[in-house]
């Protein structure tokens, strides 16, 4: 079976999210719920490793990331032999190109 690792910054990346969500809606079971969500959703990479579709289909950039949308949330990871990589989850909203690559958006 394929091993699912979150990255240092994607761990972090979830425990922001839930101090956000848990901040501006006042509620912990709202939080935990959507930090459930995703990672239910990312578990699932391990018996699809490729249902994230490649990164580099929408942005035109050659790279080995995929992603996967969880809600309002991009997971960006790597699949590397018997092992997914997640290495961000980032809100939609984010300028991702400039998070993962350094890149601004034109």
């Amino acid at each position: 079976m394929v091993k699912l690792l979150l990255s240092p910054m994607a761990q972090d990346d979830l425990r922001d999210l839930r101090a956000y969500i848990e901040q501006e809606t006042g509620g912990v079971k709202i939080a935990a719920e959507q930090v459930s969500g995703i990672t239910k959703k990312l578990r699932l990479l391990k018996e699809q490793p490729q249902m994230g579709p490649p990164l580099t289909a929408v942005i035109g950039i050659v790279t080995d990331y995929r992603y996967l949308v969880c809600g309002s949330y991009y997971a960006f990871y790597k699949h590397v032999g018997d092992t997914i990589y997640v290495i961000r989850i980032l809100h939609c909203a984010r300028d991702f190109m400039r998070v993962l690559f350094g890149i601004l958006e034109a």
